[in-house]
């Protein structure tokens, strides 16, 4: 198994290169609401694994919309990718404002996760994401970050 990084220490695999591209698709779509276009990229099983249990590809694209209405002014800044033919993990930062939906408070909010996308045959057919609980429960309480 090889890894490649977005900050280029190893040569990527046109395999490798895909796979990471498609994340990224995905990661944007929570930027701009937009889940059209993740929708030829994601398997018609994919299963997102959540905290609440799992959901498919209906729910993931409303979700990821309902979070987009929660957070218009949403940034993802990369810290870290790492790809290969099966998998894609990335480090990200979040950062925006909250309109006071989804369980949090109006206000600023700033935290990192890890997303993690499981592809077969190109498309992405499974997802988690870990975030640090104290950052979760700085953001439902509105402490300043």
């Amino acid at each position: 198994m090889t890894f490649i990084s977005v900050s280029g220490q190893k040569q990527a695999t046109n395999t490798n290169t895909q796979t990471l591209t498609t994340a990224q698709l995905v990661n944007k779509s929570y930027q701009t609401g937009d889940t059209a276009a993740i929708k030829t990229v994601i398997a018609p099983d994919f299963i997102d694994h959540t905290e609440r249990g799992d959901i498919g590809l209906d729910k993931f694209t409303k979700m990821i919309a309902y979070v987009h209405k929660a957070y218009p002014d949403m940034k993802i800044e990369i810290i870290k990718e790492f790809a290969d033919e099966d998998y894609v993990f990335s480090l990200l930062h979040f950062t925006g404002t909250s309109k006071g939906n989804a369980g949090t408070p109006d206000g600023h909010y700033d935290l990192h996760t890890i997303e993690v996308y499981k592809f077969e045959n190109g498309k992405i057919v499974e997802h988690w994401a870990y975030t640090q609980m104290k950052e979760v429960m700085k953001l439902k309480s509105g402490t300043k970050q």
